[in-house]
C-alpha cells in the first residue's frame, strides 16, 4: 500500500506547488513570513512629567522670525477632534512588503493622551498669489514620555510610505517629539511647500 501512496503524494505536492505559483496556496509559509510590530501603549502616569502646555512659548519664538507668525485661533480641543488622533484610530494598521506595523491596543493609545492643544497661525509675508503661510499645530501631551515616543515611532514608520500617509492626510506636514509631547505642524495653503520644515525647526 505504501508504494501507492509515496507517488500520490509527490502527485499532490506537486499540484500544490503549482497552486503556490497561483497565489491560492501557501505550502512553506516561512517563505512568505510577515514580521509584526507592535506598538504597545502603557497609559502609566509619571508624576515628574509636565502637562501643561507650551504652545504659547513655541509662538513666542514663531514670532521672532523673519515671518513674525502671529496665531489666529488657541486653545484645547478633544481627542476625538485631534487630525493625528483621527488618523490613528481610523487605520491602526499597515501592512506593505511583508512588514505589519500596527497598534493592537487602541483603547490604551486613547487614554495615553492627556490632552490636545492646537494653534492656527500665519505668517506675514506674502509667499504667492497674495497668500500667507499659515498652518495647523497641535500639541499632543502625554502622561509619559514612553507613549508619547511609541506613536512618535509608529507615525514615523508609517510616513515612510507616503502613499499611505497621503490617504490619511494630503497636506504637507512635519512633526517633532520633545519629552512626553508630540508636535504636529500641517500646512494649510498648498503655496506654502517646504514652510512645515521651517517652522518644525524653529519650535
Amino acid at each position: 500500500m505504501m508504494k501507492y501512496a509515496i507517488p500520490f503524494l509527490i502527485v499532490f505536492l506537486a499540484c500544490c506547488s503549482k497552486d503556490q505559483q497561483q497565489g491560492q496556496i501557501i505550502i512553506n509559509p516561512y517563505s512568505h513570513r510577515i514580521d509584526t510590530f507592535d506598538f504597545t501603549f502603557l497609559s502609566i502616569k509619571d508624576e515628574n512629567q509636565k502637562t501643561f502646555s507650551k504652545l504659547p512659548e513655541k509662538l513666542k519664538k514663531l514670532k521672532e522670525t523673519e515671518y513674525k507668525y502671529s496665531h489666529e485661533k488657541m486653545g484645547r480641543i478633544t481627542k476625538e477632534s485631534s487630525q493625528v488622533v483621527k488618523a490613528i484610530l481610523s487605520k491602526p494598521q499597515l501592512c506593505f512588503r511583508r512588514k505589519c506595523f500596527m497598534i493592537s491596543n487602541l483603547d490604551t493609545f486613547f487614554e495615553s493622551v492627556h490632552a490636545v492643544n492646537y494653534c492656527t497661525i500665519k505668517g506675514v509675508p506674502r509667499i504667492k498669489n497674495g497668500h500667507a503661510p499659515n498652518a495647523l499645530i497641535e500639541e499632543l501631551i502625554f502622561y509619559n514620555s514612553e507613549d508619547a515616543n511609541t506613536l512618535f515611532d509608529y507615525i514615523g514608520h508609517i510616513r515612510n510610505i507616503e502613499y499611505y500617509w497621503d490617504s490619511l492626510d494630503k497636506a504637507p506636514s512635519d512633526m517633532f517629539l520633545e519629552n512626553n509631547r508630540v508636535y504636529f505642524i500641517r500646512m494649510r495653503n498648498k503655496y506654502a511647500k517646504g514652510f512645515h520644515k521651517k517652522i518644525s525647526s524653529v519650535m
